[in-house]
């Protein structure tokens, strides 16, 4: 059976780079459009890049069953809706994530390396989302953060137990996604809200909604001006009681309603953004690992290089050294 790299099937090694990438093809109703064309499939790939998230939709003839090798740096969240074919993704240490046609199944992937078994044609629509941006959104719509935010961790790695049907309401609602008439500027506001409806859709079972908040508006109106100061200035010396004195709230107030609010204590939100931003710099400049570390607010590299490698499984050495060439190379 044929073995293929991701840069031997999409033409690079990331996902983030290959959904980034400009295509000589116009748009097709808002959507970028790339040819698969190989000896094992014949199809294509249709993507549209929402900031926050990436929706795509892949239409593949298997000429021939085949393997496709997985090796990637960073967290994958997606949701993934199996319409027609298969697909079995096994990891280096055995874990299987398998969906049939009809299937669907919400995933969160640290760092892996595995393989994807292809046996027969396939239509698939993908999203892939950015963690924060599900946690706002979810709460937004009334979700409580003990419901979802235990499947963030690096020993579960689906929301379903095992893979579930895609109900009626979601056939409609991706049918409408894919086969809409729209163009131009509206096209991408429409998938983007359709794709969100999509989202939603998946928790709209199952997931218990949110307790009524105890905190005024004024309180999550600080809480929010909080967390957005907080993801530009994480690389600074942050003390509770300075953040308190800058914002006008009580010490005690801040870090229990940022933990209900965010799910996270306001430190843990803290070193989440400097590892983020230290995992930007690996993966797209040549900066200096030490260098990195400083500029991320750590004093010292070891202690910087021994909490990315908690997060992610993986060393900043060892990031660089997977992806580095790949990337600086663009």
């Amino acid at each position: 059976m044929r073995n293929l790299t991701l840069r031997e099937f999409y033409g690079d090694t990331l996902l983030k780079s290959i959904f980034s990438k400009e295509t000589t093809d116009e748009p097709r109703k808002g959507f970028r459009h790339k040819l698969l064309a190989n000896d094992v499939v014949q199809g294509s790939m249709y993507y549209r890049n929402c900031n926050q998230f990436i929706v795509c939709y892949q239409d593949w003839t298997v000429l021939a069953p085949f393997h496709l090798s997985i090796d990637h740096p960073e967290n994958m969240i997606k949701f993934q809706f199996e319409i027609e074919g298969s697909s079995i993704f096994t990891a280096t240490n055995g874990r299987q994530i398998s969906l049939s046609a009809g299937q669907q199944q919400f995933i969160y992937l640290p760092p892996t390396a595995g393989t994807l078994h292809y046996a027969c044609s396939r239509k698939v629509l993908d999203v892939h989302i950015e963690e924060d941006f599900l946690c706002t959104l979810l709460s937004a719509q009334g979700f409580a953060h003990s419901s979802f935010r235990e499947h963030f961790s690096h020993e579960v790695w689906t929301f379903f137990r095992e893979a579930a049907s895609i109900t009626l309401e979601q056939e409609a609602l991706i049918h409408q996604l894919i086969a809409h008439s729209y163009h131009g500027e509206f096209a991408g506001d429409y998938i983007r809200c359709k794709t969100i409806e999509i989202i939603l859709s998946v928790f709209s079972a199952g997931v218990e909604p949110v307790e009524q908040h105890c905190w005024k508006k004024e309180d999550l109106r600080i809480l929010s001006d909080i967390k957005t100061y907080l993801d530009s200035h994480f690389s600074e010396n942050l003390s509770l009681k300075k953040i308190s004195r800058t914002f006008g709230i009580n010490e005690f107030k801040l870090k229990k309603a940022f933990k209900e609010r965010y799910g996270e204590t306001v430190f843990g939100y803290i070193r989440k953004n400097k590892l983020k931003h230290g995992l930007h710099l690996l993966l797209h400049t040549d900066t200096d690992i030490k260098e990195i570390a400083y500029s991320c607010g750590f004093k010292y590299a070891h202690h910087f290089s021994q909490l990315f490698l908690q997060h992610y499984n993986y060393r900043p050495s060892e990031v660089r050294s997977k992806s580095t060439g790949v990337l600086l190379s663009k």
